[in-house]
């Protein structure tokens, strides 16, 4: 499970949240659903077993670049806060309208 940690981890950096989580139990699928795509992590049997890159071998094939990305800076205010669990972060409070 600490390849699914460090995934969500690393999203949560790029402000990208998990909607749901499949598999962990288990351990030999794990599906993490965020949104807009999913992220699949398979033990060696599980990935040999059920063949996904063979369901979809006749999609167009992209070769991996594997590019390091700078991580965003915390702001300064929000530094010593912790990181939501899941889901966006809260909203900010409004404003007095009696400043």
């Amino acid at each position: 499970h600490a390849i699914a940690s460090e995934i969500d981890q690393e999203m949560k950096q790029l402000k990208e949240y998990k909607l749901g989580i499949e598999g962990s139990e288990e351990g030999r699928w794990i599906l993490i659903d965020y949104g807009d795509f999913v992220v699949h992590i398979l033990s060696g049997e599980a990935r040999a077993y059920y063949a996904l890159e063979e369901i979809w071998g006749d999609a167009p094939r992209l070769e991996w670049q594997d590019t390091e990305r700078p991580r965003p800076a915390p702001a300064d205010d929000r530094a010593a806060e912790p990181a939501p669990e899941d889901g966006p972060p809260p909203a900010a409070a409004p404003e007095s309208l009696d400043a």
